[in-house]
């Protein structure tokens, strides 16, 4: 079963105290909007010199509840936190001005460290959204393996916060990869 069948069928709206509105939560505990964590990719920095070659891609999927009030755009900006069990805690932001939004409702980011983003809701099922995220010239992960699992928190609308993470990955001489079952 694909994990956008799994969000669509989600009964359950929290309000939390992180949460300014209602959003699709299966934990009301955690106070968090739900991400559904598709993909990840982490990536060794590699390189012998002092130039950082670490690269981070993610691929996720969320549910907001425009009814509710939760409305994902970009008016007070893009924050995304992407943490893995051990050394990798970076977070990247994106400022209003750096994202633009189509006719299509589809929101692209690009900040000025060149880390893109690409927010786009579903044309059957518009309160879905697909985004994708990918930020290359990182220090991340120079000796030391990644360790699952990987938690990708996004924060927008002055205090909605969504968080998913996902934890079946593989490891390799390069990096880890992860992906939903």
């Amino acid at each position: 079963m694909r994990c956008s069948t799994l969000l669509a069928g989600l009964l359950v709206l929290g309000t939390g105290g992180a949460s300014l509105a209602a959003c699709p939560d299966t934990n009301p505990a955690d106070g968090l909007c739900d991400v559904a964590v598709l993909r990840v990719r982490l990536t060794r920095n590699l390189g012998t010199g002092s130039f950082p070659r670490g690269k981070i891609s993610i691929e996720g999927e969320f549910l907001t509840d425009p009814g509710a009030g939760d409305v994902f755009d970009a008016a007070a900006g893009i924050e995304i936190r992407v943490t893995d069990g051990d050394t990798v805690d970076q977070t990247l932001v994106w400022t209003p001005a750096e994202c633009e939004t189509t006719r299509s409702g589809r929101l692209r980011c690009t900040n000025a460290t060149g880390y893109k983003a690409v927010f786009a809701p579903l044309k059957l099922t518009p309160s879905l959204f697909h985004f994708r995220l990918k930020a290359a010239k990182m220090d991340i992960g120079f000796q030391q393996p990644f360790h699952p699992p990987v938690t990708v928190r996004i924060e927008h609308g002055g205090g909605i916060v969504r968080q998913g993470d996902v934890d079946e990955c593989k490891n390799s001489s390069k990096g880890m990869n992860c992906r939903h079952l």
